[in-house]
């Protein structure tokens, strides 16, 4: 799965209304703020003001000892010390309209008085205010669009930061879903673990609706482009999410079902030998006589049955851990398939099979010994046992690997049983079986003693064989594959890396 890059912001009808909403607030909140700084500048303007024409009446007051030619010294006063929008009115004492007043009254009588005192007796108070008219100006509404503006685009960017962070952790978890969703196991049936092919609701008319689907793609009035990108985004993601769940559901179910059939197939392989092996025995007991070398070679046929489906099992748990050991060593690949070829070959001929080598030049590689070996018996064993008249060996180098080929001249194997061949258990239909296609694994003697085993030369087995000899091939990073024509022949190819001797 490739790595998705943050996606610039996409969010829905409701996140735009609550950054509106942000932004509508911090707009409020400017122009109060700004309405009571204005306030607060009004009222000490007032006090400064009250404070000053009070102390100019006192004054006036004390030098003349009383109010009289108050109004035409105000008057005169006002014109030096008075401003625009101010007004001052003075009163007696108990008098109940002013003895002098300057501006508009009121202004004045909307503030509160402060008593003029003089000789320490109060006779008489003022009252004086300045009036702007609004607290505002102009400037402030602009002010407060562009802090609407900006806390709108904070807004955007702090939601699309925040949608980054929430959209990693889905993003690991979405692609660990479809990572596993994607990971072929060997165990069970491949064919029906491989991925499946996206259904059209994840990108067509059944993801968008219609002709909102890919036919909208070349309808650009319908939507915004950037909104329709956005929205085919957000529903490829959830599309591939889906169907990354259901391969997963749907493997984990397969493999579910391969495990019960692994555990009946082991359990009925297991029960026949050993049910065989107590008969002899109980009867061997209750006779009181000894066993004839004949059912003593039963016997040992049917525990070596059973110590060699151990072993296969057991190598399959290993590869699985990651815990095959291999003992690495320089050979010759060549000499070893034309010393297999040879001692195979010889028994082929008496059922008229014709076994041919065709390695040009030495082949060396770095590789486990006995376990390639186990590989090209099991191959060419099969190959062999169910070949018609002839069967191909061919070795050498291409491409930078080592690639080895064997082909019969066999019936083939059908077309839809080939993705199946090296699953483990799997013994295929009647085209595998006679083919031998799902052979068992010979043991690591098998070649020593120029036989498979007791049961090398029957058909069918548990199906572990081709699963092991995949096992050991991956095991050192090659691969395997298989080519088939029904009617015509096989043919495996195994292609194993080249190293450098050090």
């Amino acid at each position: 799965m490739t790595k998705r890059s943050a996606r610039p912001f996409s969010g829905t009808g409701r996140d735009w209304l609550a950054g509106v909403f942000a932004a509508a607030c911090a707009a409020a909140a400017f122009l109060g703020a700004a309405l009571l700084y204005a306030n607060g500048q009004q009222q000490k303007e007032n006090e400064r003001l009250a404070l000053f024409w009070n102390r100019y009446a006192s004054m006036y007051y004390e030098m003349n000892g009383g109010w009289s030619g108050l109004a035409e010294r105000l008057a005169a006063d006002w014109n030096r010390y008075g401003g625009d929008g101010e007004a001052v009115a003075v009163w007696a004492a108990g008098a109940a309209e002013p003895v002098a007043a300057a501006g508009d009254r009121r202004t004045a009588a909307r503030s509160g008085g402060k008593p003029v005192l003089a000789d320490g007796r109060i006779v008489g108070h003022t009252r004086a205010a300045a009036h702007t008219g609004r607290l505002l100006d102009g400037s402030e509404p602009a002010l407060a669009l562009v802090v609407a503006g900006l806390t709108f685009s904070g807004w955007l960017a702090a939601d699309n930061r925040r949608r980054r962070r929430l959209q990693r952790p889905l993003d690991r978890l979405a692609g660990r879903v479809m990572r596993l969703a994607e990971t072929r196991y060997d165990v069970g049936s491949e064919a029906a673990l491989r991925p499946r092919p996206r259904s059209s609701s994840a990108h067509g008319e059944g993801a968008y609706g219609g002709a909102h689907g890919e036919g909208a793609a070349g309808a650009p009035g319908r939507w915004p482009s950037a909104a329709h990108s956005a929205i085919r985004r957000d529903v490829s993601q959830v599309a591939e999410a889906e169907a990354a769940l259901d391969r997963l559901e749907e493997r984990l179910r397969r493999l579910e079902t391969v495990r019960r059939t692994m555990v009946a197939d082991i359990a009925h392989e297991l029960r026949t030998p050993i049910a065989v092996m107590r008969a002899q025995l109980d009867h061997a007991l209750q006779s009181g006589d000894s066993l004839p070398p004949a059912k003593i070679a039963t016997l040992h046929d049917e525990a070596y049955r059973m110590s060699k489906l151990v072993r296969d099992l057991q190598e399959l748990a290993l590869a699985d851990s990651g815990r095959l050991p291999l003992e690495m060593d320089w050979f010759s690949l060549s000499d070893m398939l034309a010393s297999i070829v040879e001692t195979l070959g010889a028994a082929a001929e008496t059922d008229g099979v014709a076994v041919r080598l065709d390695c040009p030049g030495p082949v060396q590689i770095y590789a486990d010994r006995i376990r390639i070996q186990q590989v090209f018996v099991n191959l060419l064993g099969n190959a062999i046992r169910h070949g018609r008249t002839e069967v191909a060996v061919t070795a050498g180098i291409r491409d930078g690997e080592i690639e080895v080929a064997i082909a019969d001249d066999g019936i083939g194997i059908e077309e839809e049983e080939l993705p199946r061949l090296f699953d483990r258990f799997y013994r295929g239909g009647a085209s595998v079986a006679a083919s031998g296609g799902a052979g068992d694994m010979p043991s690591g003697d098998a070649f020593g003693g120029g036989a498979a085993g007791p049961d090398s030369r029957k058909a069918g087995g548990l199906g572990l064989g081709l699963a092991i000899a995949k096992e050991y091939v991956t095991a050192h990073g090659g691969t395997i594959a298989v080519s088939s024509r029904w009617g015509e022949g096989t043919v495996f190819t195994v292609r194993l890396p080249v190293m450098t001797p050090v």
